[in-house]
């Protein structure tokens, strides 16, 4: 059943002290931690954002309530902050508070407009932004959002873009590998894949995998490490969703040869700046 927001306005005070206490114990999601390892990498905050619907559940495993929670870097310098917030906020809006707002009230709007107010489920958004690449010139971040809206299971995705701060730009894959070389990339990819598959050379690609017409296919999300270049699959992408999400790590030396020249440029700066050990 739903419960009245005034009557249980003492549970949502106790449940919010337990939300807070375990963001506290987390050293990953602390409210403003400060991280800057050295000269060669740019200062940021991790901001954790959390908001709460008034609707409180209460079912056979307790009470419970839809949520929207965000992790995210906050650099110093805000136009960078500028430049990656359509990489995190993938929807389109404005701010975190903004987003939030937007996917609580679905679910509030979905209680109050509901024929049966008592068959209701909790709903969540989870987003996550990790740095994966951080240099004055160029960043890489991940954006992972979970959520659960209602149906057999909750979705997951992550999201990987890549920053040429010089150029105040996002790179895209034509700034690594020019369209006429391509398709020798694509061989030397493929190749990867199916070594990671442990997959025979001429074993088809179709069937297990949803490549189109059993012809592989780079995935669109792709991101600068700090010894290789990255391609993420989605869960549906080319698996089943009960298998996952895939990872492609192909080695920069392997694939030298085809970048451009803003291509060498960016991975040398990332290869020379690295964090000595």
């Amino acid at each position: 059943m739903v419960l009245e927001k005034s009557k249980y306005a003492a549970v949502l005070g106790i449940w919010m002290t337990i939300v807070a206490y375990s963001c506290q114990s987390n050293p990953n999601s602390s409210k403003h931690e400060a991280h800057q390892t050295s000269r060669d990498t740019l200062p940021y905050k991790v901001v954790d954002f959390f908001k709460n619907s008034p609707y409180f559940l209460d079912s056979e495993h307790g009470i419970d309530t839809t949520y929207f929670y965000a992790s995210y870097p906050d650099f110093e310098n805000k136009k960078i902050n500028q430049l990656l917030r359509s990489s995190i906020l993938i929807d389109g809006e404005d701010s975190i508070q903004q987003a939030a707002d937007s996917f609580l009230s679905g679910f509030n709007e979905f209680v109050e407009d509901s024929s049966d107010p008592t068959y209701h489920t909790a709903w969540f958004r989870e987003i996550r932004t990790n740095i994966l690449v951080n240099r004055p010139s160029l960043l890489s971040i991940a954006t992972e959002i979970d959520d659960f809206s209602g149906g057999a299971h909750g979705n997951h995705v992550k999201l990987i873009a890549n920053f040429d701060l010089v150029n105040d730009k996002k790179i895209v894959f034509n700034d690594l590998v020019s369209r006429e070389k391509q398709k020798e990339f694509i061989k030397i990819a493929e190749k990867y894949f199916r070594k990671m598959e442990r997959l025979g050379n001429h074993e088809r690609l179709d069937g297990k995998y949803f490549f189109e017409n059993g012809q592989y296919a780079l995935a669109e999300n792709f991101g600068l490490e700090r010894n290789n270049l990255l391609f993420y699959y989605n869960p549906y992408e080319i698996k089943s969703y009960a298998e996952g999400s895939t990872s492609l790590r192909i080695p920069y030396e392997a694939i030298e040869h085809l970048l451009t020249d803003s291509g060498k440029v960016y991975v040398q700066r990332i290869i020379s700046n690295q964090p000595k050990t």
